[in-house]
């Protein structure tokens, strides 16, 4: 109710302005409708009345350098040193900053995600980039792109920058009143709308690069629309494999056969073969040539660039995987490295990938990419040495006392500070600090060996998303870290590295619940069928197995079918299970995801066994399909017992000794394992040994397949299902 009235007052004091200006029909329009119906026109009309000077001062078609004059420089740099030393501190600073931008527009609150503690510092380095980078426009216009390139993924428009600049303004102006000059106002009033208008531009005109990027890197790497045929690549993928080996075979066996002259053929065809046609290999024949084969550096930049070309237009998962790429080059080397020379080997070998598709907007696209990577490497390359340094000789100040109360100050006060958080804490006091020792020592770790921290973390996030963790208590948690970490009084580069590391883990962290928190996983958490078979509502029925069999996230990956057994949701299990056993058409198309079940998880009858034996003979149903219609008092039957039998190497899979060996006589008396030993002669003897009872039965096994009279067979499977299976199942239940 508060916020209504507030925004009610809000309108009316536009509305007053607006209505001197002689704008009262607009007023008039504007005032019927909502905050959330129109919330940029609303967070304009607010921000219009500062000392900016609105949306005119904002150029937003086209992106120059921006000249300053010399006297307004010095006047802005100066306000800025007062504005620091007037806070006391450069982290007061960011905090000013932060408080000022968040507390402006609280419709524009949800877009902070970022750990305060980690923004506000973001937030003063960026302001203080900019303000001493006003006498170099080339190196302020680069650093603006780069802030443009990392905002992509966000909605701004500039409605809610002139939110952002009048609030940095009136920051200014609280803090420093008169010695505020009216040249410094006006140099910073341009820089910010110089900014804004940057921004603005980056994120509508560069669509068109990103669009050539993916096309061009998904040619380069051979990438078809087939890298998105689900679970059932899985299995095309052995198919495949198998194919090339028979193929291999049956050359090999041709030209011994053909002699000399075929071999020499078969020396030419070789060659052409062994002609790089992926990126990787392009660029590995490239760095040869051109004389970089000592630069293990860029083994490193090459094992992360899919990554990096894939999430071009997510400015901050690209952020982490420059942070990450920046470890693990310092981790092989301390020297410099020159990033040129990687440039201009991917170029050349995307020139040989792409010789008739390659344009001059293609040059520019992945030069451009690359210089902004370069330039969000460049921010912590040849730090992360000194900060592992720092952070090494505070860890070896500690002994456990002082390790235990950091860890205590720090739930105390997350506790105080973020309540909520503590419903989510619910193992005891020992469990709590062993997990507050692995976030310090992860906060190490990911200098030391990033792919490995990476590869646990993504692990780490994945059983977050089975536990229902919210992402919302992970900004809260990094900022009271850092608070409890700068109390115990440590050097300023160590605050800063830990400060940096952490945040890094928690992005990481955030991003992968985020990325494996699916409809699917958030319906298994309910434990509730209902809600599964609505979000599976919305899958192509090409992708229902891959939505409930693969999640994956950063490098790890989760299948839901078997967290919702190992969970104990019963019911998503149940419904999951389900809906892989069942056969849907789509005109002359048919899908039938239980081959698929059997790829992911080949032990998934020990896994039902184990866990929810209830589920079994759900599954054993779902392999035989009954028609509709009947002939002659007969209908047809399909059993679906290929990879019930037969595991992916084509030997006897185990199920039917896992099956034995549960001792459960109703199971094996299923009509798909009754089949089974019907017509498979080895797991005759397995299927029926329940409780250390073995009926004799295999000679009549031997005996069934050596009649070939139609009516002694049948004879002799019927006389051998009644007496042998059923007559065990009651002499065993008697025993």
């Amino acid at each position: 109710m508060a916020e209504e009235l507030i925004e009610e007052e809000r309108v009316s004091m536009d509305e007053e302005g607006a209505l001197q200006s002689g704008e009262a029909e607009e007023v008039a329009e504007d005032a019927a409708e909502t905050l959330e119906d129109a919330p940029d026109e609303m967070i304009a009309a607010q921000g219009a009345g500062g000392g900016g000077g609105g949306n005119a001062d904002i150029n937003t078609e086209s992106f120059n350098e921006l000249v300053t004059t010399a006297d307004g420089i010095e006047e802005a740099q100066k306000a800025w040193a007062l504005l620091i030393s007037a806070a006391g501190s450069k982290d007061a600073v960011g905090e000013a900053l932060y408080s000022a931008i968040y507390e402006a527009a609280p419709s524009l609150r949800y877009l902070f995600v970022t750990p305060r503690a980690v923004q506000a510092m973001r937030m003063f380095v960026n302001v203080n980039i900019m303000l001493n980078s006003l006498n170099n426009p080339s190196d302020l216009k680069n650093h603006v792109e780069a802030l443009g390139f990392w905002h992509m993924s966000f909605d701004v428009t500039v409605p809610r920058c002139i939110v952002f600049r009048d609030a940095i303004l009136d920051l200014f102006v609280a803090e420093l009143g008169s010695k505020l000059t009216s040249l410094a106002a006006t140099a910073l009033s341009g820089l910010l709308n110089y900014v804004a208008g940057a921004i603005v531009y980056c994120k509508l005109n560069f669509a068109t690069r990103l669009r050539i990027l993916n096309e061009s890197w998904a040619i380069a790497n051979d990438k078809g629309e087939g890298t998105k045929g689900g679970m059932a690549t899985m299995d095309k993928a052995e198919k495949e494999a198998k194919a090339d080996e028979e193929a291999k075979s049956a050359a090999s066996q041709k030209g011994a056969k053909d002699g000399e002259d075929s071999g020499k053929k078969g020396d030419g065809n070789s060659m052409v073969q062994n002609v790089p046609t992926t990126y990787k290999e392009m660029f590995q024949f490239n760095a040869a040539v051109m004389g970089y084969g000592t630069s293990l550096w860029m083994n490193e930049v090459l094992a992360q660039f899919d990554a990096i070309v894939e999430n071009v237009a997510n400015a901050a998962r690209l952020q982490e995987e420059a942070s990450i790429l920046v470890l693990r080059i310092a981790k092989l080397t301390s020297a410099k490295v020159n990033l040129a020379e990687y440039k201009s080997c991917m170029l050349a070998s995307l020139r040989s990938l792409l010789p008739k598709d390659w344009t001059t907007e293609h040059e520019v696209a992945w030069v451009w990419l690359f210089e902004n990577v370069e330039k969000l490497m460049l921010v912590t390359m040849g730090k992360t040495q000194g900060w592992l340094k720092a952070l090494e000789d505070v860890y070896a100040t500690f002994d456990e006392a002082s390790k235990y109360q950091l860890r205590a100050d720090f739930y105390v006060k997350f506790f105080a500070d973020c309540p909520v958080g503590e419903g989510y804490f619910k193992q005891s006091n020992t469990y709590l600090h062993i997990i507050a020792a692995k976030v310090m020592d992860a906060v190490v770790a990911i200098y030391i060996d990033p792919v490995a921290v990476v590869d646990m973390i993504s692990g780490v996030g994945l059983r977050h998303v089975g536990y229902a963790i919210p992402v919302e208590l992970f900004p809260p948690l990094v900022t009271v870290w850092i608070d409890r970490w700068r109390g115990i009084g440590a050097s300023e580069t160590s605050n800063e590295a830990f400060s940096w590391a952490l945040g890094l883990v928690a992005k990481m962290q955030t991003r992968t619940i985020i990325e494996g928190t699916t409809v699917v996983m958030k319906a298994i958490n309910a434990n509730s069928a209902q809600t599964l078979n609505r979000s599976l509502s919305y899958a192509p029925r090409g992708e229902r197995a891959q939505w409930l069999l693969l999640i994956t996230a950063g490098t790890q990956e989760i299948s839901p079918f078997f967290w919702s057994i190992q969970s104990g949701a019963v019911d998503a299990s149940s419904a999951i299970l389900a809906d892989l056993v069942t056969i849907r058409a789509d005109r002359d198309r048919y899908y039938y995801a239980a081959q698929d079940l059997f790829v992911r998880h080949r032990d998934v009858v020990k896994l039902l066994l184990d866990d929810a034996p209830v589920l079994l003979p759900q599954l054993l149903d779902g392999l035989i399909w009954r028609s509709r219609m009947t002939v002659n008092g007969y209908r047809r039957v399909n059993y679906y017992i290929r990879d019930l039998l037969v595991n992916g190497e084509g030997k006897f899979h185990k199920n039917v000794e896992w099956i034995t060996r549960s001792e459960d006589p109703k199971i094996v008396i299923h009509p798909v394992l009754v089949l089974l030993a019907l017509g498979v002669e080895p797991c005759c003897v397995s299927v029926l040994h329940v409780q250390k009872v073995v009926v004799p039965f295999h000679p009549v096994c031997i005996l069934d397949q050596s009649i070939n009279l139609e009516k002694y067979r049948h004879f002799g499977c019927y006389t051998h299902r009644h007496i042998c299976v059923q007559g065990n199942d009651l002499f065993v239940q008697h025993d």
